[in-house]
């Protein structure tokens, strides 16, 4: 702490009164200055006796030396009191005091100061007084002036939003200087932003200094980490009119409710989530998306009332009245209920909520909505009585009484007109309110006018708009029809049940135990358990289905008296005989050791069985007890038999005991009697002996499985039915041979065959492949997932053997048989460049569908079954599906059905191909027969073409004619080196005679393209147009054999005289120059007018898809469709992996495009070898990386949560840094200017290493940075070279090449964009890249200059890259990229696109 000097920093002062204040507080003597001193840190409630023992006790001594006697402490008071600095240092938000805590804790006796305040505290010595400060804010205040982070942290982290409150009294009016805020602990500034920030919302002053803090508020939005903080920012940017900045807050306070998220809903989770759903509620208020913000209040206010564990309680604060405005907007009479209700909930807790007179004046609105003036007038009276009024509240009471009567609102239009100049700066939501209320009512409405529609403004709703004011009798006419006519329900979409009961057993002690469980995005949640008092009351209401229902009314609930009969206890729980009972069949069983395990619990009655025996015969039950009861016998694993014994099996019992009862041989009469009398009777009996004389069936040994829907999925259980579907379930192949059973009153018999009931399931579920690898024992198998159920059941159905499905009520999943596509008609018809497409598929005799709808339902789902209105699932061959997704992406819908491209046919027929009946009109079979004329076509090379074609040129020559002759456009793609100029120029002499040609290059090839025609073609006309004096002359006087040369520069300048042009031929060179179809280069490429349109490139997809469209957009307009059909068709599928998207895709576009690579034609040329370098790091260049590294993580990560457009920016703005360090250290960090530069050497090296052994280089960066470090170093070395980048002219760069092919200079210095196609550099044979670029098809078509045709030696490719950097993470990904180029040429699978998770785990290493 400074030891020097009284005096504090500089504070702004606000006003010409704490000018003076401050100008008297320099001038105290210096006694009077310690007195200052004392009393701003012990605080305005210690008078002079307190002052005066503090003092004591902590032994302060005056200048002199002296201690601090009554009398120097009398007459420093009296000062302090003449010239008013006592009454400033006892008020809040004091500009003053602020002043003077600075000085007192830069005072060299500011450790006493701190001393005696700790005395006071420990003595007690406060004083009561208006100005009374609690110890707690005492510590806070004194925190924040000594920089104390840690304190305020333990404070912030346990209640933040009172603390900030607390500190609202200290620095909610201040004008702070920037120097000391930004001296402050980053926690300290954001608790000293937060408390004005309060203070603002609660008293409506704008700070003095409101543009600053305007700006430390967006910077502390960016910033921070604190929940509670960004909820109150979102109120901020709410009232601000900024939907736009509260959704960025609203994304980054849901990310740090993930990252906390522990799974478990406690109290705070659940407030957090709340939260969420409020401010989402406020931004598609503000946006006009009334319905959906109305549907997140209600769910915010759901989660606040659990989270306070409060029914009775509504939104507070702004929330709550914006919530309340939404649902007034709905404009529904039968929704004034609901507004009652959260009015009078908000009511309870007023005292608790800054903006309590903002819900009066939302009662004001609801009286007006209702009809009722008169009580909106009494309403608005009793407000005026209230003194304290937040803006938004003040906004809502004159917006009320705008409501009611705009002619007082009119005379008040001064007022108002001052409160919309307070806000407009500050708070734009108020401010509109206000405007549109004066614009209205002013005479001069203009200003406010201009306000409303200024440029700045986002698209909201006005808050004057939320409801449509009549005159006051059509409004009571209004509400006395509401109150007479009983309003319809309004119709709700059917919901997923959001929460669900389970029953927990344990099979082995018989234990039940109820569970509520809530949906989640994958399932349900643990669940929580329930009293059974809870689900006996119902009380709140469960969702339940008839299912719980049957188990609930099976509950006991009853009376029991103590253990000593003193009182009498009402008691809840299942009922032992009756509870298990009613849970036999319910589907939502588990096992309460395992809740992942479902059980399945069926009924199964007593049997008396009688059976051979020793001596004689058995009779015994088949289930013994004592007394009436219920248990569980287990079945298979997860199959449970719920076993009753009533009274009467009891008594049965009790004759024939646990072990039966033996009856000698001689009883075989009496037994025989006993059987037939017994028949019908409630005891099932199963007989085991042939004696007995009962007609039997041969049983049936068909398997019977048994389907009970789970979760996602089924349950599969196999049982067969003897006696047919009235008779009782066994388990095939066990169980007795010879059964009975009560068939219509009838007793029965079936004798079983076992190994036949055996053979019969084994040759089903051998039918059935979906059962295999999913049993849960030799009976049971569990299908997870709707996709695999229906799957099971369309090989069930086509199962040729005997088989029956049961299904409990309600749950049933159809499948219809088998459908083809022989069952699908297609009708195509022309519509100008479009043939429109409709049909149907018959499904069965009595359902059709129509193509659209079949198409738009498979597209929104997977595999062979499509959901049809009826519950049943269209169960489609798999030739079928295939077609119809292959249809469905080389189709669009355009409002009236399907349509595709006449460029299309093609594909689309066979895509149709088997299909049962094609009608096509004459232009289709015309369009057809055009392409078939097309392929047939065989040209001829042009014998004026001074050039002999290699094969596979010619081959590309007879390509482009055939596309040229049906009229579509053409990408000839070909690997870089083979020569797509010549083939070009071949296809152009041909079509010469017909009209000019136009070729667009970029500027660097443009004099190379002259030069190739005029060497290839000599009767064209070549004209470059860079050279033209007058372009508009030179244009209109091209005709046939006419060639124009220019620059995709020129091209966008002179787009409008170009596009006005009719070219037989327009051909792009470098084509990928035009991937962005958002660039001018690219919309005036799409402007020229030509017959045929031909791109050239060696990459025509380099990053993403989108690219292939704009190249297409060029070639063939509309093949694919708009760039949103695009991207929804086939960029996004193909880019999660869908297999039949990028087939669609390379169907469409296959026929006009032809890529050939080096390694597939060029059997001669030279060698080409690849080498990556790793270069390390020394331990300095090592460390300067790695802080850099981290530094930009911790950037990222300190981003707030912004659109992934903006958020990536950064993102990639942090990864180029670390890729200029890798470079060389000087790129990233100027200090480190003196660096050598790990890199640098070792390239250095290896140019040594180049020049003893007499090769060339070309040396590629996309850096020109780094290649003025090399430069530098090869002029210090003496080394020759040749240099080139984007700046380089053109003439300049011919020369540069010509000099470098002739012999000049070793190496050849390039940066990657400017030099990276089109020049042929066969002089060199080795190619060194410095940095990796992101993608590697870049990088071959740089490599490409060198090898190339013509070139005799063999060419190595260096790639130098630094171990353990992002260079190496960038190397890791070109494999991916490389893909990328042959995906829809090749047939692989890569996809594209990088996330911001992706870039930031190259961050990350």
């Amino acid at each position: 702490m400074p030891q020097n000097s009284l005096t504090p920093p500089t504070v702004a002062p606000t006003s010409t009164d704490d000018d003076r204040s401050i100008a008297h507080y320099e001038a105290l003597a210096p006694c009077a200055k310690i007195v200052a001193h004392l009393k701003a840190i012990a605080g305005p409630y210690v008078e002079k006796d307190g002052l005066l023992t503090v003092a004591t006790v902590a032994k302060l001594t005056l200048p002199d030396g002296t201690a601090l006697n009554p009398q120097v402490l009398g007459e420093s008071i009296g000062q302090l009191k003449r010239n008013g600095l006592w009454n400033r240092l006892g008020e809040a938000h004091s500009q003053v005091r602020h002043h003077i805590n600075i000085a007192a804790l830069e005072d060299p006796r500011s450790d006493l100061y701190l001393k005696a305040n700790q005395a006071a505290e420990r003595r007690s010595i406060y004083q009561f007084s208006n100005h009374y400060e609690s110890a707690g804010a005492r510590q806070l205040r004194l925190a924040i002036y000594l920089n104390d982070d840690e304190f305020i942290t333990d404070y912030t982290d346990k209640e933040p939003a009172e603390t900030w409150n607390r500190l609202t009294q200290f620095f909610g009016l201040l004008v702070l200087e920037p120097q000391w805020l930004e001296s402050r602990a980053p926690v300290i500034r954001e608790a000293i932003l937060m408390a004005k920030l309060l203070s603002f919302l609660y008293y409506g002053a704008p700070p003095a200094d409101f543009p600053a803090f305007l700006g430390q508020l967006r910077d502390l939005e960016r910033t921070t980490l604190t929940p509670a903080a960004l909820i109150i920012l979102a109120k901020f940017e709410t009232l601000s009119g900024s939907p736009a900045r509260t959704a960025l807050l609203l994304s980054r306070l849901r990310e740090l409710a993930e990252a906390d998220d522990t799974g478990k809903a406690t109290d705070h989770a659940v407030l957090m989530a709340s939260a969420i759903e409020h401010i989402a509620a406020m931004v598609d208020f503000l946006s006009g998306r009334n319905a959906e913000a109305l549907g997140r209040f209600r769910e915010a206010l759901r989660l606040f009332r659990k989270a306070t564990h409060k029914r009775k309680i509504f939104l507070p604060d702004i929330q709550g009245l914006l919530a309340s405005l939404c649902l007034l907007r709905e404009g529904d009479p039968s929704l004034m209920r609901e507004l009652g209700s959260w009015l009078n909930d908000a009511d309870r807790d007023s005292g608790f909520n800054p903006n309590y007179i903002g819900f009066w004046a939302i009662r004001v609105l609801s009286a007006i909505a209702r009809g009722n003036d008169r009580e909106a007038e009494l309403t608005l009276a009793a407000m005026a009585k209230s003194l304290h009024r937040t803006p938004l509240s003040r906004m809502l009471e004159d917006l009320a009484e705008f409501m009611l009567d705009r002619k007082r609102t009119g005379k008040r239009a001064g007022e108002l007109h001052d409160l919309f100049v307070r806000y407009k700066g500050s708070l734009p939501l108020v401010a509109e309110t206000y405007a549109a209320m004066l614009e209205k009512v002013s005479d001069a409405p203009e200003p406010y006018l201009d306000f409303l529609d200024r440029r700045d403004r986002e698209p909201i709703i006005l808050l004057t708009d939320v409801m449509q004011v009549d005159e006051p009798w059509q409004r009571a006419l209004d509400h006395l029809q509401t109150l007479l006519v009983a309003p319809s329900k309004p119709e709700e979409p059917a919901k997923k049940k959001g929460k669900r009961l389970i029953w927990l057993v344990d099979p082995d002690i018989g234990t039940i135990e109820p569970v509520e469980q809530t949906s989640k995005r994958d399932g349900w949640n643990t669940g929580r358990a329930l009293s059974f008092r809870r689900v006996i009351k119902n009380d709140p209401p469960l969702e339940v289905d008839e299912d719980d229902r049957r188990v609930i009314d099976s509950l006991h609930h009853g009376f029991e008296r103590s253990i000593y009969g003193y009182s009498v206890n009402e008691v809840y729980g299942p009922d032992p005989n009756k509870t298990l009972l009613a849970l036999a069949g319910h589907p939502r069983v588990f096992d309460a050791n395992d809740r992942n395990r479902q059980l399945e619990l069926v009924r199964y009655p007593v049997e008396l069985v009688i059976s051979e025996a020793r001596g004689g015969y058995r009779i015994a039950l088949s289930h013994f007890a004592d007394a009436p009861t219920v248990f569980l016998e287990p079945e298979t694993r997860d199959r449970y038999r719920v076993i009753e014994v009533p009274l009467d099996v009891v008594r049965v019992g009790a004759l024939l005991g646990p072990d039966g009862m033996t009856v000698p041989r001689d009883g075989r009469e009496k037994i025989i009697a006993m059987v037939r009398k017994s028949m019908g009777g409630s005891l099932p009996i199963r007989s085991e002996i042939d004696a007995v004389d009962v007609p039997a069936i041969e049983g049936s040994p068909t398997p019977v499985l048994r389907l009970v829907p789970i979760d996602r999925g089924l349950r599969v259980s196999a049982f067969v039915r003897p006696f047919g579907e009235d008779g009782p379930h066994y388990l095939p192949g066990h169980a007795g041979k010879s059964v009975l059973a009560l068939i219509d009153g009838k007793t029965q018999r079936a004798n079983r065959d076992l190994e036949r009931e055996k053979a019969e399931l084994a040759t089903l579920v051998a039918s059935c492949p979906s059962l295999a690898e999913r049993a849960l024992g030799d009976l049971d198998w569990e299908l997870p997932d709707l996709f695999d159920s229906l799957e099971f059941l369309s090989e069930v159905q086509a199962y040729d053997g005997p088989v029956q499905l049961e299904w409990p009520e309600e749950g049933r999943i159809r499948v219809t048989a088998m459908t083809s596509a022989e069952s699908m008609s297609v009708k195509l018809r022309a519509a100008r460049d479009w043939f429109q497409v409709s049909g149907e598929l018959r499904i069965d005799e009595n359902l059709v569908m129509d193509l659209r709808e079949l198409l738009e339902r498979a597209g929104r789902t997977q595999g062979r079954f499509i959901q049809l209105d009826d519950g049943r699932f269209l169960a489609m061959t798999e030739q079928l599906r295939r077609q119809l997704d292959r249809l469905g992406s080389l189709t669009e819908g355009d409002g009236k059905g399907r349509r595709v491209h006449r460029m299309a046919a093609s594909a689309v027929e066979e895509a149709l191909e088997g299909a049962g009946k094609l009608d096509s009109d004459k232009q289709w079979r015309e369009q057809i027969e055009k392409i078939r004329a097309a392929g047939r076509h065989e040209p001829k090379v042009p014998s004026t073409l001074q050039a002999e074609l290699r094969d596979y040129q010619a081959e590309g020559f007879r390509w482009l004619s055939r596309l040229a002759h049906w009229g579509a456009g053409a990408c000839l793609a070909d690997d870089m080196g083979l020569g797509k100029t010549v083939q070009a120029i071949a296809v152009m002499l041909e079509h010469a005679p017909r009209g000019a040609i136009i070729v667009v290059a970029p500027t660097s090839v443009c004099h190379n393209w002259a030069a190739e025609i005029e060497r290839f073609a000599p009767p064209l006309r070549v004209h470059q147009f860079a050279n033209a004096g007058d372009r508009a002359v030179l244009v209109k006087s091209l005709g046939p054999m006419d060639v124009l040369v220019t620059s995709y520069g020129l091209l966008n300048l002179e787009s409008a005289l170009l596009s006005e042009t009719p070219w037989q031929i327009a051909v792009l060179d470098e084509a990928q120059a035009i991937k962005n179809a958002a660039t001018k280069r690219a919309q005036a490429s799409m402007m020229l007018q030509a017959e045929f349109r031909l791109a050239l490139t060696g990459t025509p997809v380099e990053n993403y898809l989108e690219e292939l469209w704009s190249l297409f957009h060029f070639i063939n307009p509309g093949l694919l469709g708009s760039l949103e059909s695009f991207r929804k068709r086939f960029a996004l599928p193909i880019e999660r992996g869908d297999r039949a998207a990028r087939q669609s895709l390379k169907a469409l576009v296959g026929p006009f495009i032809l890529r050939r690579t080096k390694s597939a034609v060029l059997t001669e040329l030279p060698e080409r070898t690849e080498q990556t370098i790793l270069v390390d790091l020394d331990d300095d260049e090592r460390a300067l990386y790695e802080a850099l590294r981290r530094r930009a993580i911790e950037r990222i990560e300190n981003l707030p949560g912004e659109a992934a457009g903006q958020r990536k920016i950064h993102i990639l703005a942090e990864i180029t840094r670390l890729r200029r360090a890798c470079c060389h250290p000087s790129l990233a960090a100027p200090e480190a200017s003196g660096m050598e530069g790990a890199k640098l050497s070792l390239f250095l090296e290896l140019v040594d290493e180049l020049l003893r052994n007499r090769h060339k280089a070309l040396v590629f960066s996309q850096y020109v940075g780094f290649l003025d470090i090399v430069r530098k170093a090869l002029d210090e070395r003496g080394i020759a070279y040749k240099y080139l980048d984007g700046q380089t002219p053109a003439r300049e760069r011919e020369k540069q090449v010509n000099a470098f092919q002739a012999g000049e200079g070793d190496l050849f210095l390039i940066s990657l964009k400017a030099g990276g196609t089109g020049l042929n550099l066969t002089a060199a044979d080795y190619v060194i890249h410095l940095d990796p670029w992101w993608n590697p098809a870049v990088e071959d078509q740089a490599s490409g200059r060198a090898h190339r045709i013509g070139q005799q030696r063999p060419v190595t490719i260096y790639r130098l890259a630094v171990a353990g950097t992002i260079e190496q993470g960038i190397l890791g990904l070109h494999k991916d990229k490389r893909q990328m180029a042959a995906e829809l040429l090749d047939g692989s699978e890569a996809s594209a696109k990088l996330s911001d998770e992706e870039l930031i785990g190259l961050l990350r290493g």
